[in-house]
């Protein structure tokens, strides 16, 4: 995934400035804050974008993200009781910075293609930078 990421012109995981430079003199420039993406983002856009067939997607989903319980107890809790994630991704799981990321690329890149009717043209005059 982060070979894929390396080669997204709109991407700033390897050069955060790169992406940046197509805003240089432009009178309008939006930021927003996605610092606890990660934390919110469904299952079901990963697991679709994960979509090289429905079986293998919904396998790696389920089992890294969907499927991850934990026990909690004593002293948070009562009774012993199981919980998982149903949004957002587990601490500490390899791919979750990579999976969001391309996720997050995607939602965009099909949100200006529904919107705009420019699609791909569009994507890459516009730095779409996740950080």
């Amino acid at each position: 995934m982060m070979a894929i990421l390396r080669r997204l012109p709109t991407d700033g995981t390897f050069c955060q400035e790169a992406p940046l430079v197509c805003l240089v003199g432009r009178k309008h420039v939006y930021s927003f804050d996605l610092s606890a993406a990660t934390d919110r983002w469904p299952l079901t856009l990963l697991m679709a974008l994960l979509s090289l067939g429905p079986t293998l997607a919904a396998s790696v989903v389920q089992s890294a993200l969907g499927f991850n319980t934990f026990t909690v107890s004593r002293p948070f809790v009562r009774r012993s009781t199981d919980v998982c994630f149903t949004a957002g991704q587990p601490l500490g799981y390899y791919a979750s910075w990579p999976l969001f990321t391309l996720s997050h690329h995607w939602v965009v890149w099909m949100t200006m293609l529904s919107n705009e009717g420019k699609g791909q043209g569009f994507f890459r005059s516009n730095s779409r930078r996740v950080s």
